[in-house]
């Protein structure tokens, strides 16, 4: 009985684990794909820094960086690759309570936001942006690499009101932004 409780318990903590993994983690060893992955103890690393705000994006960042639990960034050259995220993106948006946000279509690339609603309308619990067409632009590249696809995941109590000092201090796509602008609609 006790083995037996315990294989149960096993089983039960596995399953459980697993579940924590993203459907996107497997896209940070892959050697077509340039992640940055940065979790809650480097965001609060980050937001207890004895930093004397001198202005108010510094403050902003301070404060939203406390409240992020992951931020996960995946770009790649490779078309095939950019499918299967398209595809993984699919299937994620099917088994998540994340809603449409907006999305934005120019020539062949287009950029897309979605959300999981927070405590109240200026708050959510993740963000996700998929950027895809983005090498028929010229003018866009990452270290002479024309990128094809862009996937950006961000969770926690992100406060959409300060998201631009993320934006900012991160280097973050500034179409985020208009996540921002689009919610106050």
């Amino acid at each position: 009985m006790m083995k037996k409780l315990f294989v149960t318990s096993l089983f039960l903590l596995s399953t459980a684990l697993g579940f924590s993994q993203s459907i996107f983690d497997k896209y940070e060893n892959n050697n077509a794909v340039s992640a940055m992955v940065i979790n809650k103890s480097m965001f609060s690393l980050l937001a207890k820094f004895d930093v004397v705000a001198e202005d108010q994006e510094t403050s902003d960042f301070i404060d939203i960086a406390s409240s992020i639990e992951s931020l996960k960034v995946f770009t790649t050259t490779d078309k095939e690759v950019a499918a299967d995220m398209s595809g993984d993106v699919s299937q994620y948006l099917k088994s998540s309570k994340l809603t449409e946000l907006m999305r934005f279509t120019d020539q062949e690339s287009q950029i897309k936001f979605y959300v999981r609603e927070g405590r109240d309308d200026s708050h959510v619990r993740e963000l996700l942006m998929f950027v895809s067409g983005v090498s028929n632009f010229e003018d866009i590249d990452i270290n002479g690499r024309k990128i094809e696809t862009v996937l950006l995941s961000l969770t926690g109590d992100i406060d959409l009101n300060k998201i631009n000092a993320l934006i900012t201090k991160m280097n973050l796509p500034r179409e985020l932004n208009k996540v921002n602008q689009k919610n106050k609609a």
